[in-house]
């Protein structure tokens, strides 16, 4: 009897980890729909994920903002309901936008106020920004809300730093920032934010440092090692960048654009196979985006994996017949699969096109070397040369003297 328990338990265990799978598998295919702009998919994906679990926030929230977009507003309002019931004020501000919507001021000035008040309140810039107010700010009521000061001191900063970078003067926001700092305020928030704008300036070691500090402070912040990931990468410290984009995505695989972020990392560490994982899982969610189709050809390239390598840049070549790219990376890969033809005609389309390419005349003098074409292939081998390829040196001393 007891054995028989442990089976069912077994059992159990092993359906609802499938179960959280396919929950979690829907999720991310709405809201992949959603960035896609295709949001009736986005609904009929999430509601699947939620006739596998019913009390899964993330896919209310999601499917919410579906509804939100399709101008469904009494679906939408129904989900967010049901999330704020599950874990309270979570769903303040979506509520607050569908009753602005609505026409609703009443109800929408009252969800802002519960939103404000709670620890999932956005900054005074952003939700003034919010299109979905742009009517409820021309009322008494929008006018006497702002008159209390929701903010802290911190958070009076940030937004002083926020209204420089949306201005496009990174300079000030660091300034802003910098006397804050120096009077002692070093919540984690005001060192992300420096972190973020020590990046965009690519300033890596002290966005590094920054984004550790904050990570100190707040170890639970996916945002903090997003962008530590992305500092890392920018200075080639390429296996702590993958570090920080799998703690990214071990807590929210949602951050489709972290898996492309992730392959470079890898590809920085020649974990070339890993690369194409990431870039295959991007692209079973966005398997129309050409530049992540090119870059798994590239990384295919790199692994030595040709043929399949062809079969991206055959896609790439089927949407633009015109890119000098997509013909130098595919007379490449033919060079290299020994289809000198295909190879020759592909690399003089990409120099008909760019004809500056150093690397293509190399390409292109390898082919035509193997084909017995000498002279042609000695003198590709020498504007490869002057392009500044100096790979080609090599085959001009050994075949060219």
């Amino acid at each position: 009897m007891k054995r028989i328990c442990i089976i069912w338990i077994q059992l159990l265990l092993v359906l609802f980890f499938v179960s959280a799978q396919t929950s979690t598998e829907y999720y991310l295919k709405g809201l992949a729909c959603i960035e896609q702009d295709s949001n009736r998919l986005a609904v009929q994906n999430l509601t699947q994920g939620l006739a596998t679990n019913s009390s899964d926030i993330r896919i209310l929230l999601k499917r919410g903002e579906a509804y939100y977009n399709l101008d469904e507003l009494e679906h939408a309002i129904a989900d967010f309901q049901k999330a704020n019931a599950l874990q309270p004020g979570t769903a303040n501000l979506w509520l607050a936008r569908c009753h602005a919507r609505n026409g609703d001021d009443a109800q929408a000035i009252s969800f802002l106020e519960e939103h404000l008040e709670s620890d999932f309140r956005l900054p005074e810039t952003q939700i003034k920004r919010d299109a979905a107010f742009d009517d409820l700010q021309m009322t008494d009521e929008w006018f006497i809300l702002w008159q209390k000061d929701w903010y802290t001191a911190e958070e009076a900063i940030l937004q002083e730093a926020d209204y420089y970078m949306v201005r496009n003067l990174p300079d000030e926001a660091l300034a802003s920032l910098e006397r804050a700092i120096s009077k002692g305020m070093m919540g984690a928030d005001l060192l992300f934010m420096r972190g973020k704008i020590n990046l965009q300036k690519e300033n890596y070691a002290p966005a590094v440092s920054d984004l550790t500090s904050a990570i100190n402070l707040d170890k639970n912040n996916v945002e903090y090692y997003k962008y530590r990931g992305l500092a890392n990468l920018g200075a080639k410290r390429h296996k702590e960048a993958a570090e920080d984009f799998t703690q990214v995505l071990s807590n929210e695989p949602g951050h489709f654009d972290i898996y492309l972020a992730r392959a470079e990392a890898y590809a920085g560490l020649q974990s070339y196979g890993q690369s194409v994982k990431d870039v295959s899982t991007y692209l079973n969610y966005f398997g129309s985006d050409q530049s992540a189709l090119f870059q798994c050809g590239e990384y295919l390239f790199q692994n030595g994996d040709y043929i399949n390598a062809l079969k991206y840049f055959n896609m790439n070549m089927q949407d633009d017949p015109e890119n000098a790219a997509y013909f130098k990376a595919r007379g490449k890969t033919y060079t290299m699969t020994r289809t000198y033809q295909y190879a020759i005609y592909d690399l003089s389309m990409s120099l008909d096109l760019d004809p500056a390419d150093g690397e293509t005349w190399y390409y292109l003098g390898i082919a035509r070397l193997e084909t017995g074409d000498r002279t042609a292939a000695c003198s590709d081998f020498e504007k490869a040369l002057r392009a500044g390829e100096t790979k080609a040196l090599r085959y001009i001393i050994d075949h060219c003297q």
